[in-house]
């Protein structure tokens, strides 16, 4: 009776995916951090695969780049539909690189099918201090306020709130934060949680030596 088999390579990163077409997989993104691969194997044949095993050979991966396999064998009923679960560890600091992934499935009477990724290393963090507007604007009741900070070392960090007539009303963040994306919400209330009456409200983001404000209006 005639083996059909048929492989579907399914990759899900932090930011993006892809499908196996033919025997080469599809760029994918990796970033710093876990990285997480799902190898889905279907199954349309009548004969079970027994013990099929995915492979990374460390010695094919750049300095940094770890491969961690969390199934050791897998096996696939006749019409039916398994996956591996891998991990692609990647070492802080590494970005903008571009590499071979190379993996390896052989299941236990020694055929192997082997696929290749162009695997693609970015850095996601933020490269600038930015505040962006905050949404919705004009707001009731609440509204997000979404900044960006680039810097790796922790840094004293405020995000306050002020009338119009210059005094502070609320504040939202002081604490030392480090580069990343960071999003607050705020429910049109001040220090006390009183609510505050219609009209334009300025916030302001300081970090480190960088200061930056925006307007917004709260509406009743």
């Amino acid at each position: 009776m005639r083996h059909k088999l048929s492989l579907v390579v399914v990759l899900f990163y932090l930011v993006c995916g892809g499908v196996l077409q033919g025997n080469e997989l599809p760029a994918v993104t990796l970033v710093e951090g876990k990285n997480e691969v799902f190898i889905s194997v279907v199954n349309d044949g009548t004969i079970p695969i027994k013990s099929l095993d995915a492979i990374v050979n460390a010695e094919d991966l750049p300095s940094g780049i770890k491969f961690i396999k969390t199934a050791r064998f897998l096996d696939v009923p006749e019409k039916s539909r398994e996956k591996f679960v891998l991990e692609i560890l990647v070492k802080d600091g590494l970005h903008d690189m571009t590499f071979q992934l190379p993996i390896l499935l052989r299941d236990a009477d020694g055929r192997e099918w082997t696929f290749t990724a162009l695997a693609t290393i970015e850095d996601v963090h933020p490269k600038t201090f930015k505040l962006l507007q905050n949404e919705p604007n004009p707001f009731n009741p609440s509204t997000t306020i979404r900044y960006e900070l680039a810097s790796r070392d922790a840094k004293p960090t405020t995000l306050t709130i002020f009338n119009v007539m210059g005094q502070k009303v609320r504040t939202l963040v002081n604490e030392p934060q480090i580069m990343g994306s960071y999003a607050v919400r705020w429910d049109g209330r001040d220090d006390r949680g009183q609510k505050l009456s219609s009209g334009l409200y300025i916030y302001r983001l300081r970090s480190g030596n960088n200061i930056s404000t925006r307007k917004m209006m709260f509406i009743e």
